[in-house]
């Protein structure tokens, strides 16, 4: 085998290692990146599985990048941009969210831009989790959980009744969008808000 050859194939060997590509293969305390159907993204200490186009995530943190399908089940999101999948738990601490489904998980910054947040929620009495500290909300469906802080411009706030999952505005500024059921707590509305909810679930005075 010639040098040349030789070459490209431990500069293939070193990419493989470093790069996560390959399909139906499960990566173990991954750290590197990802570059897999659309989905590209540096992560560390990270387990999960590239399968069928999609990545189903076990745990560890995603630094950056863009996630483009599959299932999170639980970790850390830094930072990026998420175009597509199922979030099942974990913490989100910045970046964009373009569509899919939230589960279940605290959400600590970044932008929503469509898709389901579906909650926190109740199980035989007991508050599990489900937590938006700051962000703003740009448009989907807010299914239950508390908002503690962050901007609203539209979309509709609702909870589940069939499931006991309520939604809880805490604080945080209200643009626009359509509030069908809560709890709102504290809060500046910038006065295009419609709502068909009791008034007595708003707190303090009418508007």
């Amino acid at each position: 085998m010639s040098e040349d050859k030789i070459a490209k194939l431990v500069a293939r060997i070193a990419e493989d290692n470093t790069i996560a590509t390959r399909d139906n293969v499960r990566y173990e305390r991954w750290s590197g990146a990802i570059n897999y159907h659309g989905t590209n993204g540096t992560v560390k200490e990270a387990t999960f599985a590239l399968v069928n186009g999609n990545i189903e995530w076990e745990e560890g943190t995603w630094v950056s990048g863009i996630w483009n399908g599959g299932i999170w089940a639980s970790g850390i999101w830094e930072d990026g941009t998420w175009n597509k999948g199922i979030w099942q738990y974990g913490i989100w601490k910045g970046g964009t969210w373009k569509k899919g489904t939230w589960e279940i998980g605290s959400w600590y910054d970044g932008t929503w831009e469509n898709g389901i947040w579906k909650y926190g929620f109740w199980n035989d009495g007991k508050w599990l989790y489900g937590d938006w500290k700051s962000g703003a909300w740009n448009g989907g469906t807010w299914k239950g959980g508390i908002h503690r802080n962050g901007e609203w411009y539209g979309g509709r706030f609702d909870w589940d009744e069939d499931k006991a999952k309520q939604s809880v505005w805490e604080d945080g500024i209200w643009f626009d969008g359509i509030w069908t059921k809560g709890e709102w707590h504290n809060g500046q509305d910038e006065n295009r808000r419609q709502h068909s909810d009791s008034p007595d679930k708003w707190g303090g005075d009418e508007k």
